[in-house]
Order: C-alpha cells, then sequence, then structure tokens
C-alpha cells in the first residue's frame, strides 16, 4: 500500500547562536518569546497550511512553535503533517510550495511562479 502522508517543518523566525552556553541559552529564550517572530512564523505556518489544503484530506500544525538549533543560527519550527488526497501526489505538494513565501513574500498565482522558474 502506498504512504498517502507527507510531512513538512516550518522555519521562520530566527536568532544567532550565543557565544557562551549562557548566551546560547538566552538568545533561544528571546526567539522563543518575542512577540515579532512568533507573529511572522504563525504567518509562515498559515501559509504552508493554506497551501497544502487543496492536495490533503486533512493537515494539521502543532499551535506554538519550538526552537531548533542550527550550526549558526536558532529557528523556530512548526511540524506540519497532512494526509494527500486520492487525487494528489507528492509532486503536487513539492510544486505547490516551492518556492516559498520566504524566498517570494506575498501571495502570488501559477503565472508568478512560472516566470521566476524560467527566469
Amino acid at each position: 500500500m502506498l504512504r498517502r502522508s507527507a510531512s513538512a517543518r516550518v522555519l521562520a523566525g530566527n536568532r544567532a547562536r550565543g557565544t557562551s552556553t549562557a548566551e546560547d541559552s538566552a538568545a533561544s529564550a528571546q526567539l522563543a518569546t518575542s512577540g515579532k517572530d512568533l507573529d511572522e512564523h504563525a504567518f509562515a505556518v498559515q501559509s504552508v497550511l493554506d497551501t497544502l489544503r487543496p492536495h490533503a484530506r486533512a493537515v494539521s500544525a502543532s499551535d506554538l512553535p519550538f526552537t531548533i538549533k542550527l550550526p549558526n543560527l536558532w529557528h523556530l519550527a512548526t511540524d506540519v503533517e497532512m494526509q494527500l488526497a486520492p487525487s494528489s501526489s507528492v509532486l503536487d505538494i513539492v510544486a505547490a510550495l516551492h518556492p516559498t513565501a520566504a524566498a517570494t513574500p506575498g501571495r502570488w498565482d501559477g503565472s508568478t511562479r512560472t516566470a521566476m522558474a524560467s527566469g
């Protein structure tokens, strides 16, 4: 049986890593409580959910983001889970999500995406 589920991780909002353990912990805590970063992150998550819904039987994300430690940054992260609609494939999901809102802020239609891909 084919797997009819997919997942994605939304990263939006970041802070530079600290140079000491205390600074690093403070950077993570500041990110996790920053109204600006939480708002930006919520917008990015909602954008992904809105993009996935036409291709899904069900789509969900946690209410609150978590911090994820990368080599040089802390990011806010949210995992998104979905069950694909019978008429959708993983390739449909990739096409719908690329390029991301981070690369091209704001709403755009398929003609904008095609122009960006060919230009």
